[in-house]
């Protein structure tokens, strides 16, 4: 009698109960002893402690730096995020943490549940995902954002609660809006009316609960923390910003895809589950900061697509060789991370187009689509300093008199730079000037012993109009 061999199978079950565990006992682990640094629940949680003493969670535009940095994490949200905080921010912040920890593991496996995911395997993917490690390891709201997505789903025939369920999803995370579209288009009328009024309800009475306090620099605010943090993570717009295109002409591009996007799904997309799924594509193209944590949205359309165990649900493990929370204005590794994207995207809202089928008007409409958005797009990079940018990625913050620090700057369309350091008795020192080898340069320099201390500024210099600068403290 043959006996087959059994060891691969048991092999393959071990990992997929042993990689999630430890992965969720790392994720707890950084969780609990990184205290506030590097955590963006710490964000969330200094927010609500804000509005519950009525003050505003906002940052000042003058307070934001001229470099953002791994810890650069300032409250952007509307305030119904903070609000929804505020049960966590009650208690200690140690207690809290932990709360919001095991909170957020339970909505990524809620979320499953509610897609209908009945497979423990898929499970085990999920949480040896990285963009689900990354989320709960950095304490995001990404995970709330899924559940919040699947239940809308499993509820969508209650219009009350799929109304309520997308006006909570559209006000804790901007960029979702288009999910309301979906709701439009699936001809869920009262539903798209609850969701729009209760978003707006919530909103407007949210902010008058702090009597409006930063309302009238908001928009500012969201535009200058696209430039501060947009270059560096893994957008359609990061990807333009990489390859040289001014911020005015990359957010029109990417406006102009969106809504090139928008056209096809109204063409093309048939279907309940597939235009759920390519509004939440569309919302992904649209937003100009999108790290990788946000892709636990992608298990919406994995899962409704299959609901056991299957090659999609082990694609979702693709992302690990690249899990960098930044993309350091790469434009090779933010290429990856969209098609990867778009991939999952195409297969959940329908997965081909037969030409053969559409008629002539429809061709016509596509083709002329196309052409406007294109001379748009041409237009506005014309106008806008094309093939140019200076971003720094890397700066000191503080550094003793006679310590060693570096800078670091993304550089593209000049082929050298120079860095000039300005102490604050007015003291100046020009590094020399240094090739600029795929998109980086980089010096290191020792802070005299007599450096005056106090605020200092480095300036990348690559030609007259491009610059770039971060400021840092010498202490004595």
């Amino acid at each position: 009698m043959r006996v087959k061999n059994t060891l691969p199978l048991v092999g393959g079950v071990t990992m997929l109960v042993i990689l999630p565990l430890l992965l969720l006992g790392l994720c707890a682990s950084v969780v609990i002893t990184s205290g506030r640094h590097g955590s963006d629940f710490a964000t969330f949680y200094d927010a609500g402690r804000a509005v519950l003493h009525g003050h505003s969670p906002y940052p000042s535009l003058a307070s934001l730096p001229n470099v953002a940095d791994r810890l650069f994490a300032p409250f952007v949200y509307p305030p119904v995020a903070a609000y929804s905080m505020i049960p966590l921010s009650v208690l200690p912040f140690g207690v809290a943490v932990v709360v919001y920890f095991l909170l957020n593991v339970a909505a990524v496996g809620l979320a499953l549940r509610l897609l209908g995911v009945s497979d423990w395997r898929c499970y085990s993917i999920a949480f040896a995902s990285a963009p689900v490690y990354a989320a709960i390891g950095v304490g995001t709201f990404s995970p709330l954002l899924l559940l919040g997505v699947a239940a809308a789903w499993r509820y969508r025939d209650r219009a009350l609660a799929v109304g309520l369920l997308l006006a909570y999803v559209m006000t804790a995370k901007v960029f979702l809006w288009p999910l309301w579209l979906w709701l439009v288009r699936t001809r869920r009328f009262a539903a798209a009316g609850i969701a729009a009024g209760a978003a707006l309800t919530a909103v407007v009475a949210s902010w008058a609960a702090i009597g409006f306090a930063g309302l009238g620099e908001y928009p500012r605010l969201l535009a200058r923390m696209t430039q501060l943090e947009g270059p560096r993570s893994y957008s359609l717009y990061s990807l333009l910003r990489s390859l040289g295109a001014g911020d005015g002409a990359a957010q029109v591009v990417v406006y102009g895809v969106a809504l090139g996007a928008l056209l096809a799904a109204l063409l093309f997309v048939r279907g309940d589950r597939e235009w759920l799924v390519a509004t939440l594509g569309i919302a992904l193209v649209a937003t100009p900061i999108l790290w990788p944590h946000y892709l636990v949205l992608l298990f919406v359309p994995v899962a409704l697509m299959r609901r056991q165990l299957s090659h999609l649900w082990i694609a979702m493990l693709i992302l690990w060789p690249d899990a960098a929370g930044w993309s350091a204005g790469n434009p090779l590794k933010i290429l990856g991370l969209l098609v990867f994207t778009a991939a999952i995207v195409w297969l959940g809202a329908g997965g081909r187009v037969n030409l053969r089928r559409l008629s002539r008007a429809k061709l016509s409409t596509v083709v002329s689509a196309a052409l406007v958005v294109a001379a748009i797009a041409a237009g506005s990079a014309a106008a806008a300093e094309p093939g140019q940018m200076v971003t720094i990625d890397s700066a000191p913050t503080t550094v003793s008199r006679g310590g060693l620090d570096h800078i670091r700057a993304i550089v593209v369309g000049s082929p050298t730079c120079s860095l000039s350091v300005r102490y604050a008795d007015g003291a100046t020192r020009v590094l020399p000037v240094h090739h600029v080898d795929t998109w980086r340069v980089q010096w290191t320099w020792r802070v005299g012993p007599s450096a005056a201390p106090g605020r200092a500024t480095a300036t990348v210099i690559c030609s007259a109009a491009l610059r770039a600068r971060a400021a840092f403290l010498v202490r004595p």
